[in-house]
């Protein structure tokens, strides 16, 4: 049955989005108005399948985030910070841009996008809080945010981590680039990888 990506949802939403900001062909945003918010709706409703708790009744690690899925061509199905931070960017983008032109779902859909992104922020802070730090060339330590929501430290092969890695979660606007967990990311990526 197919290898089931599910990191191409949030690009195609994002590039969807750019599109119209770079255009600016209004008559087109308005025709695929319905698309887009469908697009949103994916989002939205796939989120559900994951809000569940973990053993000890605590929300489980993945809350929030999609269900679990390929990253490219690998046959893992996990949790990766990367899907969910374009999905997440999309869903951001098609809110901005509909609220550009006063669709009336606009708000509805920044106010989940926000919720999306929150949950995102606190899967990515706990999975950095459960991983070892790791060692920069200077000889000092830095925690480190896994390319997944189900793993402790880093992922198999170095191109996960710097291809599709805790990266996203600043390119996507999870994470503002001001806080310390994207310069230890930074420090990371420059020194072991």
């Amino acid at each position: 049955p197919g290898l089931r990506y599910n990191l191409d949802h949030g690009y195609i939403m994002e590039c969807l989005a750019e599109h119209y900001r770079l255009s600016g062909d209004r008559a087109w945003l308005e025709r695929v108005a319905p698309n887009l918010i469908a697009a949103c709706e994916f989002v939205i409703r796939e989120r559900e399948a994951t809000k569940t708790s973990a053993p000890d009744g605590s929300p489980a690690p993945e809350w929030g985030l999609l269900p679990p899925g390929h990253l490219e061509d690998n046959q893992e199905w996990r949790y990766w910070f990367s899907v969910n931070a374009h999905a997440y960017g999309g869903m951001c983008a098609i809110a901005d841009v509909l609220g550009e032109i006063g669709h009336p779902q606009a708000e509805r859909l920044a106010s989940e996008a926000e919720a999306y992104r929150q949950d995102i922020r606190r899967a990515a802070l706990r999975a950095m809080e459960d991983t070892p730090v790791v060692r920069l060339l200077a000889g000092t330590y830095v925690p480190h945010i896994p390319a997944r929501a189900d793993i402790r430290g880093r992922t198999w092969g170095w191109f996960r981590e710097a291809a599709y890695g805790a990266l996203h979660l600043l390119e996507s606007g999870v994470f503002r680039p001001d806080e310390p967990g994207m310069t230890w990311l930074l420090q990371d990526l420059e020194d072991n990888l």
